[in-house]
């Protein structure tokens, strides 16, 4: 809609935009002026081009309400959050010692200890991919390769390695 159509009414504070002591919302319009473009009716889409007193209305005003609104909410559950601790357990507790959260991060893995994916470690991957993914996973990686030997996947890991080279990766 707003690519294509029109804007429509902008808001700020759930209301149009409020008139200065001047009468003017805008110091471009005239005093008391009543036309719904100097109230914060965009009646012009992204396609056709906005006027400056519509890109004010639009970007400038929505930005710092939205802002505000975002910091505030940052702010109050930072506030509901200082007090959270995680535990040797694993367990997130409150001030007062009540569990909020059983394990932390649902799986207990605290993600910045973890190592990335590496090509040495793609040969024991590789040798113990059953064991690794479970049944489930590993059912279903072979109905889409097609294959439970290891072989297709060996081949795939040159033509990556060959890519890579190619790409100097």
């Amino acid at each position: 809609m707003e690519m294509s159509c029109l804007l429509g009414q902008q808001e700020f504070e759930g209301k149009r935009p409020p008139m200065m002591p001047t009468g003017r919302t805008l110091p471009s319009f005239r005093p008391y002026e009543y036309s719904p473009r100097s109230g914060g009716f965009v009646d012009r889409s992204f396609l056709s081009g906005i006027r400056p007193q519509e890109y004010f209305f639009h970007y400038l005003i929505d930005t710092a309400v939205k802002t505000a609104c975002i910091g505030y909410l940052q702010r109050c559950l930072m506030k509901h959050f200082e007090g959270l601790v995680v535990n040797y357990d694993l367990t997130v507790r409150d001030s007062d010692g009540s569990v909020i959260q059983i394990q932390y991060g649902e799986d207990g893995l605290a993600i910045e200890k973890c190592t990335y994916l590496k090509e040495q470690y793609y040969p024991f991957l590789i040798a113990n991919q059953s064991t690794i993914l479970g049944q489930d996973e590993y059912s279903r990686i072979v109905d889409i390769c097609g294959s439970t030997k290891e072989k297709p996947i060996i081949k795939t890991l040159k033509k990556i390695r060959a890519w890579r080279k190619k790409l100097e990766i």
